[in-house]
């Protein structure tokens, strides 16, 4: 039996993705490193900003429904430090908030577990800072600790960072600049 370059490549690649699938036991072995990082300038008062904030779950909600791809997004619970949305695509939970806020900006940090379909799921880790300027916000994302099982999340983890990244960064000040 012959094999040939093209054979070997195949099966290297096969192993590669079968190696690197992670599983959801060893939260230790999380990639603890940034996934996703951008900025935007988002045209719209701090105070707009600092209202969203007093009802996070609302906020969060508006932001998912522009997201691209969703059609539906609907917040179904939530407290001072979770919310949950259920999306056309999945159900999004958010959870450990921390919100930290000063005269000239406001970080707020959480965790996000996103299961779409059975099998498929998402964590991650999300920090957004907004910076006050005159009337203009810069808004800072960073999503970083991206844990993703199986065959897909192999696809998600390595090749999905600036797409899913840019969606929120958009998302986020179209919800604001309307």
């Amino acid at each position: 039996m012959k094999v040939c370059f093209s054979d070997q490549l195949i099966l290297f690649t096969i192993l590669v993705i079968i190696t690197s699938c992670e599983s959801w036991e060893n939260d230790n072995e999380i990639m603890d490193k940034i996934w996703f990082e951008g900025k935007t300038i988002i045209d719209c008062s701090p105070d707009k900003v600092k209202s969203a904030f007093q009802d996070k779950g609302t906020h969060f909600e508006k932001v998912t429904t522009l997201m691209p791809g969703i059609s539906s997004a609907e917040l179904t619970e939530k407290s001072d430090d979770f919310i949950h949305i259920k999306t056309n695509e999945g159900l999004m939970k958010r959870n450990n908030f921390t919100i930290t806020s000063t005269e000239n900006s406001i970080t707020i940090e959480f965790d996000e577990l996103y299961t779409a379909g059975k099998s498929t799921g998402f964590r991650s880790h999300f920090i957004e800072k907004y910076q006050f300027q005159d009337n203009k916000v810069e808004y800072h994302l960073i999503i970083s600790n991206v844990k993703s099982p199986g065959f897909l999340g192999f696809f998600y983890r390595n090749f999905g960072s600036s797409n899913i990244g840019k969606a929120f960064l958009n998302s986020t000040k179209k919800k604001f600049e309307n």
